[in-house]
């Protein structure tokens, strides 16, 4: 009750608000429109008319502009139009009304090629006409198939050439009989063409037959499915005690830093319009995005078979995207905090249709964060700053035919939007002759894979046409391509080779702003070159791409011809109010005469003018056997994120409310963890182990005297046991005790490096040798804190500092890797880099350059010194982070947003393996490693047992090279795992902010240089996250007075670790989902590593600076993030291979197939890192060739950014995130999570008064 009250109240505000121009028309607006049309046109037995598409016509802009900045806004509100395309006498009416004279103002015939886009009325009326056709029947009868059970549906057939063309579509049927998944029992080899003007068939073929796939197993609907059921996922409900921090106003919404107008359009669905963000440094909106939409989404499936050739749909110019909006089911589609907006469109007739709740909108807590630091080099403090993230949501479902769109519009207080697309629904499938794939012999191609029985899912694209008509602080503005290019180091001295730097060039022309990703490292940006930062920078919005693919069909094949929009992933045109259609306006049987890259062939200039950025974001879908019979939600995104746009991080002053009323939850949890009785032989060495390992090993090495005789322990951890062993341990029917723990200690004695193998049930070394090779142990912490004291005992150090006129109590200090360049012997050294602090703890943001320190680690002394230069100190102002520290304005201000379980947590803490919904694993942890995750396996409902997925899998390094060359620099490039420890550099997690509140802590413990354990509380979260996505969905409005809508909402578990090193903060996330997929997340945040310059505005640098200037003389450095994942991939056993299959383009054949191309499937199948020279790496192990094939492998991933910093990471960075995903395929026999059943969540009071 309380739902409906909610959206009756959103409803009536969003009538009575003050009108927009850009409100989507009214169902009274589009009955005025019916009547003035038809009484222009009247209709008789010989002249039908028909809506094609009614909308808004849109108002100049210079109109909406003008009106937006009026004070006095209702003398100037602009004229309501509606554009109407219909159908009268076999022709296509183009035809402008206006409203408030209603009349129609404008009136053309259109002559060119293509047709408007089809109604669901004509489609609902050609799909009857084979029930009255006797050829078809006959076909039915030879089949034996009940035609009450039967249902068609219709299809455009593109344009292959023909010089003439008719309004006509492909009729194809399907067998209905035992399940109402209609698509997966196609009547394969039965077609129709009929002609949707004179609505009758003209052809009608049946040239095989194939059997009908049979109807087991491919129902979805949840009445309909039998047990077992499962996995099942306790509701997570989501709570807002303090209500939605959103508002609506008729169709323009205001939320945090955001305001924006929502619109709907039958052809391309949701609307955004006048994007503006708040800036609270400035005191006012900015503008943004002043109108973006899918402009078109291009499906070519690559079959070319006669029955498939034509099959290349484009869905929003021939279906409607926005008239195949389904309407959202609350708590499924959308999470419970969701309001749900109507829409209206006009059918064939004229008529209004309501698609209830076609949007919903949302606050989104997904447990993520915002941005965070925790700081420990400044002595005897610990601070920790966490700002958890909230995002606003837009989320529209459009299913057109079989496929249903996910489509989110994500806006972020970091002044990011975030787009994305969830593909979802039912395969295009084909009948077919096989039943395994061994039948399938030599050069014969099926252009899909096998599913089920005789049921083929055709290979196919996606690719999702943006219109972005950003205006960055006004319309004038420029497209920026910065190319990431390589350096060779000229000056003899520095004995680095080569670095990267920044090239960027402004388009001039059209031709300037086509891109191909991939093809090169670049950032893209769209910039007003007018509007610059106090810096100079100028003020812009960078692209950051999702899911890159470019078409492989022939450019002259006629499906290319007329998708050539797809060719270039990125355009740049001028702003025409008419061009916003990249497929162009009559889509259907058009011959791409009218698309975007015809019309890009102008060239005209877009250098400081009012251009639009049109993006596609693709996928070439090779579909497997989980899609089957329904899809779990493939999800990709891309971003536009502000860069250069604020003077400063824009979230650094945001306001999160928190409720203490959700530690009730966490109570409840801790009570669910289960203490282990034994230990699993992957657990972490515990504390009474170090103790024990330190005990046995002092014994064996006793501190003597003389220096550097007192041993060091460097690094203490499991020593694996084989891994036969863990197996034949896991797997025993009988309980057998854990295989003996062994402990493997790094140490450092006497200048040497000592590995040790300790064995804990016989407390003795069983193993001991001095290393002999390159490199040198992870550093522990207490030696670098010892290393950063020893400048201010050092008197050339306290001099610099005098000279400066610095307080040398406010100096922090801290220690640098050197790495290594070519030298033959190398000792074990590290730099020192100081620190000023006073009046902010954001001490790298106030670095002394050109000061500089090196230290013999052995010997614990400075054995060289540089002063080199004196440059002005960066200022403390506004490099402040804390909160209490931090002075007005403050904003934007999130509402709290709180994650309950009404019912117990559906994960399982036993020690340290979780158990939850259908996984099961380990959780462990490694001084070095940080977290590893291992015995990963996923249990599979149709066979009743867990099978394996990954063995072991972890973080194995993460380099950092930075990118200036310079004398005091070029030595800057980490191993963040090898030489400081990512397990030992592990954060304390704050809960609510770093976790959420239904997370459940675990702590870590590793050993310290004299080998005593320390205690890392909360090293872990574990926690259930349900961000309002869609684990799979579909709607089924084929079947004649039937609507199916079947939706499962996707809950999944995160183990979470943050690893601050040094100035950067790392968030770690294995996702574990219930459709057997494991994403792996990083976000990167904290502080930047920066240089002191003499600038304070960009026009006086005449050379490289080697970063970005982000405040009075401070310099971000460019630098690179490498994430190298080891990952122990054990599928169904530890015998793997490796497969990569291909995409190639392959001509046709066939000269009765007047289709040119498709593309097919081709099937193909270091330890000590201190000053290490690269001989015990990945790279050398691989140049052995060992033979992996049907062997024990691993799958080593590594995982990039290159980072031109911004002045949005000034003073501290706001997250940016990015991932991979391990997703099975073929590995089940269908989708894992068909049968899931959800618990509702429970509706909880809100606490307001």
């Amino acid at each position: 009750m309380k739902i409906v009250m909610v959206l009756v109240l959103i409803q009536v505000c969003w009538r009575c608000a003050e009108a927009h121009p850009l409100d989507p028309l009214t169902p009274s607006e589009l009955n005025l429109v019916r009547t003035i049309i038809t009484n222009s046109y009247p209709t008789s037995s010989s002249s039908n008319l028909t809506f094609q598409h009614v909308a808004l016509d849109e108002p100049d802009k210079p109109q909406i502009l003008s009106w937006l900045s009026s004070k006095s806004r209702a003398p100037s509100l602009p004229p309501r139009r509606a554009f109407v395309i219909a159908r009268f006498q076999k022709q296509s009416l183009e035809m402008t009304v206006d409203l408030s004279t209603r009349s129609i103002i404008s009136t053309r015939v259109y002559k060119g090629h293509g047709f408007p886009t089809l109604t669901f009325v004509e489609q609902g009326l050609v799909s009857q006409l084979p029930f009255s056709y006797e050829p078809f029947k006959d076909s039915l009868n030879k089949r034996a198939l009940n035609m009450s059970q039967v249902v068609c549906a219709a299809f455009t057939v593109g344009w292959f050439g023909e010089e003439k063309t008719k309004r006509t579509v492909k009729v194809k049927c399907y067998y209905t009989n035992g399940t109402a998944n209609l698509y997966a029992r196609p009547l394969e080899g039965v077609a129709m063409v009929a002609d949707l003007d004179d609505m009758r068939i003209l052809s009608f073929s049946d040239r095989f037959g194939i059997p009908v796939p049979k109807g087991e197993g491919t129902e979805y609907r949840l009445s309909n499915l039998k047990p077992p059921f499962g996995p099942k996922l306790n509701g997570v409900n989501v709570t807002q005690p303090h209500r939605p921090g959103f508002t609506i106003d008729g169709h323009s919404v205001s939320w945090g830093n955001w305001k924006f107008h929502l619109g709907f359009d039958f052809q391309v669905g949701a609307i955004i319009s006048l994007a503006s963000i708040y800036d609270i440094e400035k005191q006012r909106y900015r503008e943004v995005l002043y109108r973006g939409f899918i402009s078109e989404v291009f499906v070519p499936y690559q079959d070319p078979t006669e029955e498939w050739y034509y099959t290349t749909y484009f869905d929003c110019g021939e279906y409607g995207f926005g008239q195949s909006a389904s309407s959202l089911e609350p708590l499924t589609d959308c999470p419970p905090n969701a309001h749900f907006l109507d829409a209206f469109y006009a059918d064939a007739n004229g008529n209004p249709v309501k698609i209830t709740n076609a949007f919903c909108i949302f606050e989104k807590h997904a447990g993520d964060i915002m941005w965070r630091h925790t700081e420990i080099a400044i002595p005897n403090q610990v601070i920790t700053e966490v700002r958890a993230d909230v995002s606003l949501v837009v989320r529209m479902v459009s299913t057109v035919g079989n496929y249903d769109y996910v489509i989110d519009w994500e806006f972020k207080p970091s002044g990011s939007i975030k787009f994305g697309v969830g593909l979802t629904g039912i395969l295009g499938m084909k009948g077919g002759t096989y039943i395994n794939t061994d039948q399938i012999k030599g050069e014969i191609d099926i252009h899909g894979t096998l599913l089920s029985d005789n049921t083929i899912g055709v290979y196919h694209d996606h690719f999702f046409t943006y219109y972005l008509d950003l205006d960055i602080d006004g319309q004038r503005n420029s497209f920026v391509k910065t190319t990431l290019q390589t350096r060779k180091v000229k000056d003899p001295k520095i004995p680095r080779k080569s670095y990267w730097t920044t090239v960027s060039d402004t388009a001039k022309t059209e031709a300037d702003g086509r891109v191909k990703l991939g093809l090169e490292a670049a950032e893209l940006a769209v910039v007003n070159p007018n509007k610059k930062t106090k810096r100079g920078n100028k003020t812009g919005y960078r692209l950051l791409p999702g899911s890159v693919a470019h078409p492989l069909l022939v450019s002259d094949d006629y499906p290319q011809i007329r998708g050539a929009f797809s060719n270039y992933n990125v355009w740049v045109t001028p702003y025409n109010k008419s061009e916003k259609w990249a497929a162009g306006l009559f889509v259907d049987r058009s011959r791409g005469d009218d698309s975007l890259a015809v019309r890009s062939k102008k060239n005209r200039e877009i250098e400081k003018e009012d251009i639009v950025l049109w993006y596609t974001m693709g996928f070439h879908h090779v579909p497997s056997q989980e899609d089957y019979p329904v899809m779990p939600t493939l999800n990709v995104e891309f971003e536009l994120r502000p860069t250069n746009f604020f003077e400063a991080n824009p979230v650094l002053k945001a306001i999160n409310f928190i409720f203490f009323f959700i530690v009730f939850t966490t109570i409840i949890w801790s009570s669910n963890v289960e203490c282990s009785s034994h230990l699993h032989p992957l657990d972490p060495i515990t504390p009474s182990e170090i103790n024990l390992v330190r005990t046995i090993v002092l014994k064996a090495y006793p501190p003597e005297t003389s220096k550097n005789s007192t041993i060091a322990f460097q690094y203490v951890g499991l020593e694996e046991p084989q891994k036969s062993t863990i197996l034949s341990w896991k797997y025993s029917k009988t309980k057998t005790p854990p295989p003996p723990r062994r402990i493997y200690v790094i140490a450092r004695f006497k200048k040497q490096s000592l590995e040790i193998i300790v064995d804990l049930s016989r407390r003795s070394i069983v193993g001991s040798k001095v290393y002999k090779g390159h490199g040198y142990p992870m550093l522990n912490i207490q030696e670098q804190a010892a290393a950063s004291v020893l400048p201010f005992s050092y008197g050339p150090f306290k001099e610099s500092v005098k000279k400066r006129g610095l307080n040398i109590s406010e100096v922090v200090c801290s220690d640098f890797s050197v790495g290594w360049f070519g030298e033959k012997k190398t000792k074990r050294l590290l730099k020192i880099k100081c620190y000023y602090t006073e009046g902010s703890v954001n001490l790298y943001m106030r670095p002394l350059e050109g000061v500089e320190a090196t230290v013999d680690m052995d010997e614990m002394k400075i054995v060289d010194y540089k002063d080199r230069y004196v440059v002005p100190m960066p200022k403390a102002e506004g490099t402040e982070y804390r909160a209490s520290k931090l002075k007005p304005p403050f904003g934007p201000i999130l509402k709290g947003i709180s994650l309950m379980q009404h019912a117990a947590p559906a994960f399982n803490l036993h020690g340290n393996t979780v158990s939850w919904a259908n996984w099961e694993f380990h959780v462990g942890f490694d001084v070095r490693a940080g977290p590893i995750i291992s015995l990963a396996s996923v249990y599979d409902l149709e066979m009743q047992k867990y099978r394996q997925v990954l063995y072991r899998g972890f973080i194995s390094e993460l380099f950092v090279p930075y990118q200036d060359p310079t004398e005091d620099w070029y030595y800057t490039s980490y191993f963040d795992s090898g030489e400081f420890g990512f397990g030992q550099s592990a954060s304390s997690l704050e809960p609510l902010t770093d976790c959420p509140s239904n997370a459940e802590f675990l702590d870590a413990f590793f050993a310290d240089a004299n080998g005593k354990p320390v205690k890392i509380p909360n090293a872990f979260c574990i926690f259930e996250k349900y961000a309002g996505d869609v684990m799979w969905r579909h709607t089924e409005v084929a079947i004649p007075n039937v609507l199916i809508t079947e939706v499962r909402p996707d809950v999944t578990l995160v183990v979470r670790m943050v690893s601050t090193v040094g100035n950067y903060d790392y968030i770690i996330d294995w996702e574990f989902k219930p459709s057997g997929s494991i994403k792996i997340g990083v976000g990167l945040t904290g502080i930047l590593e920066v240089k002191a310059g003499t600038y304070t505005n960009t026009d006086e640098v005449k050379e490289d600076i080697y970063g970005t200037l982000l405040a009075d003389y401070t310099i971000g450095t460019y630098h690179d993030h490498f994430l190298t994942y080891y990952l122990d991939l054990d599928i169904d056993g530890e015998h793997n291979s490796f497969v990569k299959n291909t995409l190639e383009t392959a001509r046709v054949k066939d000269r009765k197939i007047p289709r040119k191309s498709y593309w097919t499937v081709k099937w193909a199948g270091g330890l000590f890192v201190d000053r290490s020279r690269g001989d015990d790496t990945i790279a050398t192990w691989t140049q052995r060739n060992r033979e992996i094939e049907n062997k024990d492998i691993v799958l080593w991933y590594t995982m990039g950014f290159h980072h031109v910093p911004s002045q949005e990471d000034f003073p501290i960075m706001p997250t940016l995130t990015s991932g991979f995903e391990l997703r099975p395929t073929n590995f089940f026999e269908r989708n894992p999570v068909l049968k899931t059943k959800s618990t509702e969540p429970a509706h909880w009071s809100n606490c307001t008064k």
